[in-house]
């Protein structure tokens, strides 16, 4: 206790906030942030509210529309569908919302209009075109 009092109070107050209080809680929540993934079947709308959390978390000193930018750019890589994050990517969103609600559309057509399975039929057919194309080139 006697070391204590040897302490000026206002660098003992300082230690014991940077000891106990939440400033490092900061780059922990940034470090979410950056590996943040979309879980299996978790909602994009679900995926951009934990974003948003952890924006407002991890950078509650930033202006809001750095903020919001950044959090477009969070929410884009956490999606798990790499075609879905590229479209979102080419539509340049510059907030979170905007990205949210380009994405449920995207998906959404996505849903009406699924992508042609590769049956096992015709990626034979598509291996036995490329080997002759290839036996072509080389003879």
């Amino acid at each position: 206790m006697e070391i204590l009092q040897l302490i000026p109070a206002d660098k003992l107050t300082d230690l014991t906030s940077s000891r106990f209080g939440d400033s490092h809680l900061a780059q922990f929540y940034r470090t979410e942030l950056k590996t943040k993934l979309q879980q299996t079947g978790e909602s994009p709308q679900l995926l951009a509210a934990g974003v948003e959390l952890l924006m407002s978390l991890a950078y509650a000193e930033c202006p809001l529309d750095v903020r919001e930018s950044l959090a477009a750019q969070y929410f884009v890589d956490a999606i798990r569908d790499e075609d879905t994050q590229n479209s979102i990517r080419l539509m340049d969103a510059q907030d979170l919302k905007s990205a949210l609600a380009y994405g449920m559309k995207y998906i959404s057509l996505i849903e009406l209009f699924p992508r042609p399975s590769d049956t096992s039929d015709q990626s034979r057919r598509r291996m036995i075109r490329v080997e002759k194309e290839m036996n072509l080139n080389y003879s």
